[in-house]
C-alpha cells in the first residue's frame, strides 16, 4: 500500500496540473482522437473496433504482464490522468484499479466499470457438481440415504439438480419428493418415482425424498436458498466475465455509449462498429455452444479457476488446481482432491495459462501423467500474440481448439 499511496499522491498533484493547463481539450469534441486507457487487453480491443478512427486506445497492463497483481508506474497512472476515459473491469479484479479510481474521479476523465455493465455469477458458482471447491456441495444424509446436489449459492431462475445416492439404490421408482415453503406444508412434487429431482429455483425452499414400498427410508431435509445480490460487483463474484460472449455485448454495448458521450457527432460511426462487432460475439457464442453439444466430456482442468462463465452459459465444467486468482494456492488435501476428480473423470490434459504457470498445477500434471494444453485468459496480450497481431476473437477460437481437444481426446 506504501506505493500506492506515492503513486496516489504523485498522480493527485500532476493530474491537478495537467487539468488547469488542458480544461478545454477534454471537453473539445472537435478533437481527432479520443485518448482511452484499459486496464486490460479484451476493453481495449473492443474499444479500438467501436472507435476506429477516432479513438488512440491502450492498456495500463503490459504485454507478458499479470492483471491480478501488476502495479502501474507513476507514469503509466499520469497517463490515465491526461485520458478522456478510463475503461476498467471492477469486481476486485485489478488490484491497481481502485487506486486510480480514487485518485481521478475528480479529475476531467470519464470512468466506466466494466463488470457493473452485466450481471455476474458466483465465484464458486457450481452447478456441474465438479468444482474444485467441495464446501460447494452439499451431501444431506439420513442413514445411507444421501440427497447429492448443490443447496447454497442459487439465484432466481436457476436450474437445480438433485439426486438420490443410496448405498442400495434398487427401488428408484419408488421415490417421491417432497417440497415445503416457509411454514406451509409438505407437498408431493411432479417427481414421484424417481431418485432425481430437477427444475428451476425461483424461491428458496426445503426438500426430502421419501422411498415407499417394503423398505422404507427418508433423507434429511435440504434448504435450496436463493442469494441474489443487490448490484453488481462484489467481492465474492467471479469477476472473469468477458470471456462470456454474450455479457460482453452488454460490456461493449456500454463502451459504445461512453464514446459517443464523448464524440457525440460519431454516434452513427459508432454504432455501426458495435453492431458488426455484436455479429461476432454472437458467432463465438455459437461456436462455444457446438462445442458443448458435441464434446464427449464436458470438464476440463485448469490452473486457476478463472472459466466459471463457460460452465455458466454453455455447461463446460472446469476444475481450478488455483482458486478463483493464480495466487490462492490450494492445500494438500484439495491437491489430492482435485487429482481424484480427475482420474475419476478420465481427463488426460492439464490446461495452463500464458502468463501464469502455478508450480501445483505442474504438480497435478505429473501426478496424472496428463498432456498440458495452452488457454488464454485474454488479461494481458503475450509477446507472442503481439507478434502475431492477435485480437479478442482470434483468442476466443485458440481457446476452443484447446478445449476441443481436453474435452474430446
Amino acid at each position: 500500500m506504501k506505493s500506492y499511496t506515492f503513486l496516489i499522491a504523485s498522480l493527485s498533484s500532476i493530474a491537478f496540473l495537467s487539468a488547469c493547463g488542458d480544461s478545454d481539450s477534454n471537453n473539445d469534441t472537435s478533437k481527432e482522437q479520443l485518448t482511452i486507457k484499459t486496464s486490460i487487453f479484451p476493453y481495449e480491443d473492443w474499444t479500438k473496433k467501436i472507435g476506429g478512427d477516432f479513438v488512440h486506445v491502450s492498456t495500463v497492463v503490459p504485454v507478458g504482464a499479470d492483471a491480478h497483481t501488476y502495479e502501474p508506474t507513476p507514469q503509466e497512472m499520469i497517463e490515465v490522468a491526461e485520458a478522456d476515459a478510463f475503461i476498467y473491469n471492477g469486481a476486485n479484479f485489478e488490484a491497481f484499479a481502485a487506486s486510480i479510481v480514487s485518485a481521478i474521479k475528480n479529475q476531467d476523465v470519464h470512468i466506466l466499470e466494466g463488470a457493473t455493465q452485466t450481471s455476474l455469477i458466483d465465484s464458486n458458482h457450481d452447478h456441474g457438481h465438479h468444482g474444485h471447491n467441495d464446501a460447494s456441495h452439499d451431501h444431506e444424509s439420513n442413514g445411507d440415504v444421501l440427497i447429492e446436489g448443490l443447496s447454497d449459492h442459487y439465484h432466481t431462475g436457476d436450474s437445480v439438480e438433485l439426486m438420490i445416492d443410496a448405498e442400495e439404490d434398487t427401488h428408484s421408482n419408488n421415490w417421491s419428493w417432497y417440497t415445503k415453503h416457509g411454514d406451509g406444508e409438505w407437498e408431493l412434487t411432479e417427481h414421484e418415482g424417481t431418485n432425481e429431482y430437477t427444475g428451476v429455483v425461483n424461491e428458496s425452499h426445503q426438500v426430502k425424498a421419501i422411498l415407499h414400498g417394503e423398505e422404507v427410508a427418508q433423507s434429511d431435509v435440504i434448504t435450496l436458498t436463493i442469494d441474489d445480490h443487490d448490484g453488481h460487483s462484489h467481492g465474492d463474484e467471479d469477476p472473469h466475465v468477458w470471456l462470456d460472449p454474450i455479457r460482453s455485448i452488454e460490456i461493449a454495448a456500454s463502451i459504445r455509449d461512453t464514446l459517443t458521450q464523448l464524440m457525440p457527432e460519431q454516434e452513427a460511426y459508432f454504432i455501426d462498429n458495435f453492431e458488426s462487432l455484436e455479429q461476432e460475439f454472437q458467432e463465438l457464442d455459437q461456436a462455444f455452444q457446438e462445442l458443448a453439444d458435441e464434446s464427449i466430456l464436458d470438464t476440463f482442468i485448469v490452473s486457476h479457476a478463472g472459466y466459471g462463465y463457460w460452465e455458466s452459459r454453455y455447461g463446460i465444467k472446469q476444475i481450478g488446481i488455483a482458486g478463483i486468482s493464480p495466487t490462492s494456492e490450494p492445500s494438500q488435501s484439495e491437491l489430492i482432491k482435485t487429482v481424484e476428480l480427475a482420474q475419476d473423470l478420465g481427463l488426460n490434459h492439464v490446461v495452463f495459462e500464458p502468463n501464469i504457470t502455478p508450480r501445483v498445477a505442474e504438480v497435478v500434471q505429473n501426478h496424472l501423467d496428463a498432456d498440458s494444453l495452452l488457454i488464454h485468459p485474454l488479461e494481458a496480450l503475450t509477446e507472442e500474440d503481439k507478434e502475431n497481431n492477435a485480437d479478442y476473437f482470434s483468442l476466443m477460437y485458440e481457446n476452443i481448439e484447446t478445449l476441443n481437444i481436453a474435452l474430446n481426446d
